[in-house]
């Protein structure tokens, strides 16, 4: 499990195309991948890369808190809808500087024609 690569770098924004190359030479099942806060998963072989997504910042699908789950034998990537409307009025309210809220609520704000947040694209 890493947050972001496993190589370790916690900054590096690690795109699905690029899992395959940085999985290599690692001997897990199962290798838990972070920091896009965009959910998926991928096989290579026999070892499965996931990236579980966010609960509460989502970047693929604003308005859905996204998780991953193993069940004992396979691992499952999980939505769960929530209100965004009352997380950024929330959000508004926090002792934070304006730029950090607005930057924040500029994901989690759906796009009217598309129902999506902004999203960093992977």
């Amino acid at each position: 499990m890493a947050h972001a690569t496993p190589q370790g770098d916690m900054f590096e924004y690690l795109a699905m195309a690029q899992w395959d190359e940085r999985v290599k030479g690692l001997e897990e099942d199962f290798i838990l991948l972070g920091h896009t806060h965009i959910q998926g998963m991928r096989s290579f072989g026999m070892q499965t890369v996931v990236n579980p997504g966010s609960v509460g910042l989502a970047r693929d699908g604003g308005g859905e808190a996204c998780y991953a789950v193993y069940d004992g034998s396979e691992m499952l990537l999980k939505r769960v809808p929530y209100d965004v409307n009352h997380t950024l009025r929330d959000l508004r309210l926090a002792p934070l500087p304006t730029d950090v809220i607005e930057g924040l609520a500029a994901v989690l704000s759906p796009d009217p024609i598309t129902g999506v947040g902004s999203v960093r694209s992977q």
